[in-house]
C-alpha cells in the first residue's frame, strides 16, 4: 500500500492541490476547454495505429491461438524494446543517398516542400504499428481462444463461397479484433517520442512542447483531461476484468506441436519489430572502434541508467508479488487492496509519460530531498511500468486460484502451503514483471527527461539528443547496446521460466492427482 501511495497517490494529490490553488487563473484562461481539432487528430493517430497493428496481427493471432502463453513469453521482450527502435531502423530507408531519399529530395526541389514531413509521419505510423504488433497478437490470440473449435470446423465444412466464410469469421472474431484495436489505440494516446520526432499533431506532443516552453504551467493538465478520463476508465475496467476469477466459458484447446504457421506467428513480429531495425542500425556503424567509443562518451550515463533500471525491476517484481499474494489471499481486505492498487497502477501506466513526469516533478519540488536524488526517477518509472507488473500479478493469481479449492481440501492454506502450491504457478510472472520493467526503464525517455536531476544526465537525455540532431551513427550504436542488454535480460527470463516450469508442472500434477 505504501508503494501505491508514493507512486500514484502522492503525485496525484499534488496535482489536484495545484489545480485547486490555481483554479481562478485557469478559469480566466479558459484552459478547461481542450483543442477539439487536436483531440480529433490524436484519436485519428491512435486508432490508425491500432487498426494497422491489428491487421498485421490477424494471421499471427490465428497462428498462435492454441499457444497463447508460449507466444507471450516470446513476444513480451519485443514489447519492451524502445518504441523509437522501429522509427530509427525503418527511417534509414529514406536516408540521404538511398533510392527513397533521393526521390524525396528531388520532389522537394520541385516544390513538394512538405513531403519530407509527410514521409516522416508515415514512418512514425508504420513503426509504431510494428511496435504494437506483438501486443495486438497477444490480445487477438487470447480472444480467439474463446471461439469454439466446433464452430470453426462447421464453418470449414459449409459449402459457402470463400468471401462468405470470411464475413462469418470476421463476425466471430469481432470482439478480439475490437479489443486489439482498443488496447493498441489507448496505448498510443500517450505515445510521444516517434510522433514528437515526426511533428505529428497530438495532445501528447503538444504537452511536450508546452512543458518545454513553460515547465510550471497548469494548463497541460486541464487541456489533457480527455486523455486522463480515458486512462481512468480503461484502467479501472482492465483491473476489474483481471481481478475476476476465470470463468469457464473458454474452451480448453488440445495442445498441439507448433506448426509452420505457429513458428511464423512467433517469428514475424520479432523479425520485423526488432530484427530488421537492428540490421539497419548495424549498417550505419562504420567500425568496431565506434561501437566501443559509446562507453567513452556515454559510459557514466549508461551505468547510472542500468543501476536505476535494476532498482525499478526489483520494485516492479515486488508490485507483481504483492498483487499476486493479495489476490490469492483468503483475507478479503488484502484482495480488495490488491484490486484497487492494480487500478491505480494501470491508470498511471495509461497516462501520457510526459504527464507522469510532470506530476513527479511537482512532487520533487515539495519533497526536495526526493527531487534532488535519483529516487525520483525510480518512482517515476515504477508509476510508468507498475501497471504491467500488476497485470502479470493478476494473471499469476488467476492461475493459482484454479488450485485454491484443492488447497483448502488438503489443508495447505498457510504460508508454506501457499509457497508449495501457488508460488510455482506465479513465479514466472513475478520474474518477468521485474525484467520487463528493467528493460523499459533502461530506455524510457518521455517521463525521464522531466524528472532527471540536471547534474546527472542519464541514457534518456543522451538518446534523445541523438534523435533530435540526427546523429545516426551514435544513435545506432546506442540502440545496439540497448538491444544487447534487452537480449541478456530476456535470456535470464526464459531461463528462469524454464527452471520455474518444473515447479509449476509438479504443482499442476499434484492438482490432477488430488482431483
Amino acid at each position: 500500500m505504501g508503494l501505491v501511495g508514493v507512486t500514484c497517490l502522492a503525485p496525484g494529490a499534488v496535482v489536484l492541490w495545484d489545480l485547486v490553488q490555481g483554479r481562478k487563473s485557469l478559469e480566466t484562461l479558459g484552459a478547461w476547454t481542450p483543442s477539439w481539432a487536436l483531440l480529433a487528430w490524436t484519436f485519428v493517430w491512435a486508432i490508425g495505429i491500432g487498426v494497422l497493428a491489428t491487421l498485421l496481427a490477424w494471421p499471427t493471432g490465428w497462428a498462435l491461438r492454441r499457444r497463447g502463453w508460449g507466444a507471450s513469453l516470446v513476444l513480451l521482450p519485443v514489447i519492451a524494446f524502445p518504441s523509437y527502435l522501429s522509427y530509427v531502423g525503418y527511417g534509414f530507408f529514406r536516408a540521404p543517398q538511398t533510392g527513397i531519399g533521393d526521390l524525396i529530395e528531388k520532389a522537394s526541389q520541385m516544390g513538394w516542400d512538405g513531403l519530407p514531413i509527410l514521409v516522416g509521419r508515415g514512418v512514425a505510423l508504420f513503426s509504431l504499428s510494428i511496435w504494437c504488433w506483438p501486443i495486438a497478437t497477444i490480445v487477438l490470440a487470447a480472444g480467439l481462444k474463446k471461439i469454439p473449435e466446433s464452430v470453426l470446423d462447421a464453418l470449414r465444412l459449409e459449402p459457402l463461397p470463400a468471401w462468405r466464410k470470411w464475413v462469418v469469421l470476421l463476425g466471430l472474431s469481432r470482439g478480439p479484433v475490437l479489443a486489439a484495436v482498443g488496447v493498441c489505440g489507448v496505448l498510443m494516446l500517450g505515445s510521444a517520442v516517434p510522433l514528437h520526432l515526426a511533428q505529428a499533431a497530438t495532445i501528447s506532443v503538444q504537452i511536450w512542447f508546452d512543458l518545454t516552453r513553460a515547465p510550471g504551467g497548469l494548463a497541460v493538465w486541464t487541456r489533457s483531461w480527455p486523455l486522463l478520463a480515458i486512462a481512468a476508465g480503461v484502467g479501472w475496467y482492465i483491473a476489474k476484468r483481471l481481478a475476476e476469477s476465470p470463468g469457464g466459458e473458454t474452451e480448453v484447446l488440445e495442445p498441439v506441436r507448433p506448426s509452420r504457421r505457429a513458428w511464423l506467428g512467433w517469428a514475424a513480429p520479432v523479425v520485423f519489430g526488432v530484427g530488421v531495425p537492428l540490421v539497419m542500425c548495424a549498417t550505419a556503424v562504420r567500425g568496431w572502434r565506434q561501437v566501443m567509443m559509446f562507453w567513452t562518451l556515454t559510459g557514466d550515463a549508461a551505468q547510472q541508467s542500468a543501476v536505476l533500471a535494476t532498482a525499478v525491476g526489483a520494485g516492479a517484481a515486488l508490485i507483481a508479488l504483492c498483487v499476486f499474494v493479495g489476490l490469492t489471499s483468503a483475507d478479503p481486505v488484502a484482495a480488495r487492496i490488491a484490486r484497487w492498487s492494480t487500478t491505480a497502477w494501470l491508470v498511471a501506466a495509461l497516462t501520457p509519460g510526459v504527464l507522469v513526469g510532470k506530476a513527479f516533478a511537482e512532487l520533487g519540488i515539495r519533497w526536495q530531498w526526493l527531487g534532488d536524488s535519483q529516487g525520483i526517477v525510480v518512482l517515476t518509472h515504477l508509476a510508468r511500468f507498475g501497471g504491467a507488473a500488476a497485470c502479470l500479478g493478476c494473471l499469476a493469481a488467476r492461475a493459482a486460484r484454479q488450485v485454491q479449492p484443492l488447497r483448502r481440501m488438503d489443508g495447505a492454506m498457510g504460508v508454506f502451503g501457499w509457497l508449495e502450491t501457488a508460488m510455482p504457478l506465479g513465479g514466472a510472472a513475478v520474474l518477468w514483471a521485474g525484467l520487463l520493467a528493467a528493460m523499459q526503464s533502461l530506455h524510457e525517455i518521455e517521463s525521464t527527461i522531466i524528472v532527471q536531476p540536471p547534474a546527472t544526465p542519464g541514457l534518456a537525455q543522451v538518446m534523445l539528443g541523438y534523435l533530435h540532431y540526427s546523429r545516426l551513427e551514435e544513435l545506432s550504436v546506442g540502440v545496439l547496446w540497448i538491444a544487447l542488454a534487452m537480449g541478456v535480460l530476456a535470456g535470464v527470463g526464459w531461463l528462469g521460466v524454464w527452471v520455474l516450469g518444473f515447479g509449476a508442472a509438479e504443482a499442476r500434477e499434484g492438482t490432477r492427482e488430488e482431483a
